[in-house]
C-alpha cells in the first residue's frame, strides 16, 4: 500500500510520530499522525495524513496522490478527525483536491476555534515543507498543506482568490499557524 510508503517517508524526516489515530468512513480509513515540536525542523506540532494516496484522484492521472498536514504553535489534537475527512474527501465525494480549493465546514474544524474552511495549497518548491515522494513507478504522492480559515477569510479568498488571500495575510503578517490566532481585521 502506498500509505505504508508515505508513513515510512515522514519517519525519515521526523523520526517516530508521537500519537497517531484511525479513522474509518465507510471502506475507506486513514490514519493520521502527530509530531511534537521538539521533532520537528519548525518547531510546530505537525499533524499529517497516510492513507488518501491509497485512491487515485478522481479525473486525474491514476499516478496522481495526495496527502494532506498541518502545523501548528500549539497542539491541537481535535484537528485530527478533520484531517481525515479533508484526506478522505476525494474517494467520498468523487472529487480532485489540489492547490487552492477550499472545503466549508457547517462546524468548525475542531473544538474552541470560529474557523470552518480548510483552504488547501502547495507551498512552492523552494518553501516545501513534505517532499513529493515518488513511490514507485504506480505514484507519486503531493503533500497538501491544510491552511484554517475564519468564515471571514473564506469570503475573503472567495472574491480575491486564493492567491489574492495570501498575499493579504503576508503582507497583514497573519500567523496563520498559530490555532489561537484572533479573527482578521479585514473584510472581504
Amino acid at each position: 500500500m502506498i500509505s505504508e510508503r508515505v508513513r515510512a517517508h515522514y519517519e525519515r524526516l521526523w523520526g517516530p510520530p508521537a500519537r497517531q489515530a484511525f479513522f474509518r468512513k465507510g471502506p475507506h480509513a486513514v490514519h493520521v499522525f502527530k509530531w511534537d515540536r521538539d521533532a520537528h525542523p519548525d518547531e510546530v506540532y505537525f499533524y499529517a495524513t497516510a492513507g488518501a494516496s491509497d485512491h487515485p484522484l478522481p479525473g486525474l492521472d491514476a499516478a496522481h496522490r495526495m496527502e494532506v498536514y498541518v502545523g501548528f504553535t500549539a497542539a491541537v489534537d481535535g484537528v485530527a478527525e478533520t484531517l481525515a475527512d479533508i484526506a478522505l474527501h476525494p474517494v467520498l465525494h468523487g472529487t480532485a483536491l489540489g492547490h487552492g480549493h477550499g472545503i466549508a465546514y457547517p462546524a468548525p474544524l475542531w473544538p474552541g476555534t470560529a474557523m470552518d474552511t480548510a483552504l488547501l495549497v502547495l507551498p512552492p518548491a523552494d518553501e516545501e515543507i513534505v517532499p513529493r515522494l515518488d513511490a514507485g513507478p504506480e505514484a507519486h504522492v503531493e503533500f497538501l498543506q491544510v491552511m484554517p480559515l475564519f468564515p471571514s477569510e473564506a469570503a475573503y479568498r472567495r472574491l480575491h482568490g486564493t492567491a489574492g488571500l495570501l498575499a493579504r495575510w503576508d503582507e497583514d503578517r497573519v500567523p496563520y499557524w498559530n490555532p489561537h490566532r484572533p479573527p482578521p481585521a479585514f473584510a472581504p
